[in-house]
């Protein structure tokens, strides 16, 4: 399939990356380094270490705010294309800083993907 055609919803074996449609049943190719790529299993306990305390957790999100207001007073003025960077690294980090605060349980976060 070709960047521009229409893709065909149907096969389950093909996704869209970029435009451009991928089989991943036989891996992903350049994207990954040419190794074949699954999704985790969040029981995948031997990949996680859980050993982050409170104060770390709650380090990381300190960190993240003020990297947000960073990016979020470059973004006020300069050139287009340096606030576009800014911007893009600020929305970034207000994932970041929503799924921080849902784990310190945030009660004003119910869900960190909404």
């Amino acid at each position: 399939m070709k960047k521009n055609e229409p893709y065909n919803y149907t096969n389950g074996y093909d996704y869209v990356y970029r435009g451009y449609v991928r089989d991943y049943t036989q891996g992903i190719g350049g994207l990954f380094g040419g190794r074949r790529m699954t999704m985790s299993d969040h029981q995948d306990s031997e990949h996680f270490a859980y050993d982050k305390t409170w104060h770390d957790i709650e380090t990381m999100l300190d960190k993240a705010e003020r990297k947000q207001n960073q990016h979020y007073i470059a973004m006020l003025d300069g050139p287009k294309k340096k606030r576009m960077f800014h911007m893009r690294n600020y929305k970034a980090l207000e994932g970041v800083v929503k799924a921080l605060r849902w784990v310190l349980g945030d009660k004003n976060i119910n869900h960190p993907l909404e």
